[in-house]
């Protein structure tokens, strides 16, 4: 089987989530970069807090008309179309109001996107990586892939790497990606551990070796299953390296200035909280380039 042969393409359209602030701006080049080169609509949203617009209006209540400040959405799309200008790229724009993360999901849906874009938001802003509150939120419960962007945009991605743990979600990822970005050099990363190695009369070394020459086949089989032609593995850089996945990759990033990694979620299972709580979270909140989460499609939201 092929990356192709998966139930996925390149989206004809795709959001872009913002909180009108500075940090946003790469998200949103990058996101005009991909609908340009894709052809596709880009759909540009943010999200207001209910009760804060609520409050300005009631502020305001007991003035006359021709005093009246103009509605926060009215603010909030002017603000939206003023960044947003691109005039070879179709865009429509959004001002939705309530939970961040339904809304950003519900207009996907209802959008047909196929990717959500955003960035590294204000502290009190749309989406911060380092709360994790909306992004880990979306992992969760929205089953279309996010890019999170945190790098200028200089020129189309040309270098990526996959996080892998050899699972189903780590191989729908990796074929997710090689369908979105056909044209960018993956690398094939899988950090491991040693669990056993403090117990007494167990030979260190010897437990690290067999546990590096088991992921060496596992990897192999990995690549196989995901449809890489023979051509493109014999090319394919693959790590297998000792150590915590996100430090292991961050290493790797900022020594090969990688432009992206694609990591895979497990969605809401019963082991989803302990696992986005440790490598996919730390790898969303900590890592020195772009990252784009795909959930697998059979997980529960």
């Amino acid at each position: 089987m092929s990356a192709s042969d998966i139930d996925f393409a390149r989206p004809h359209s795709i959001l872009f989530a913002t909180d009108l602030g500075s940090r946003c701006d790469r998200a949103l080049d990058r996101a005009v970069q991909l609908a340009r080169a894709w052809k596709s609509r880009l759909v540009v949203l943010t999200v207001l807090d209910p009760g804060v617009a609520s409050a300005k209006r009631a502020e305001h209540s007991d003035q006359p008309s021709w005093r009246l400040p103009l509605d926060p959405r009215v603010l909030a799309e002017r603000a939206l179309r003023a960044d947003a200008a691109a005039g070879d790229v179709r865009i429509e724009f959004m001002v939705k109001e309530g939970h961040v993360g339904q809304m950003i999901r519900d207009a996907a849906v209802t959008r047909d996107c196929g990717l959500i874009v955003t960035g590294q938001g204000r502290s009190a802003g749309l989406l911060n990586p380092s709360s994790g509150s909306n992004v880990d939120w979306l992992v969760r419960h929205c089953g279309i892939p996010l890019l999170v962007v945190r790098r200028r945009v200089h020129a189309p991605y040309r270098s990526a790497v996959a996080a892998s743990d050899f699972s189903d979600s780590a191989l729908h990822a990796l074929k997710v990606a090689r369908v979105l970005f056909s044209e960018v050099e993956f690398a094939l990363l899988h950090a491991f551990g040693t669990p056993h190695a403090g117990m007494l009369g167990i030979d260190r070394a010897l437990l690290r070796q067999r546990a590096h020459d088991h992921a060496v086949g596992e990897s192999e089989q990995f690549l196989v299953r995901s449809g890489v032609p023979a051509d493109v593995r014999s090319r394919m850089p693959v790590l297998i390296e000792y150590g915590e996945p996100d430090e292991v990759l961050d290493t790797y990033v900022r020594d090969h200035d990688i432009d992206l990694a694609v990591i895979g979620s497990h969605g809401r299972t019963a082991l989803f909280d302990v696992l986005i709580g440790s490598v996919a979270s730390r790898i969303l909140k900590t890592a020195g380039c772009d990252v784009l989460c795909v959930r697998e499609p059979r997980a529960r939201g």
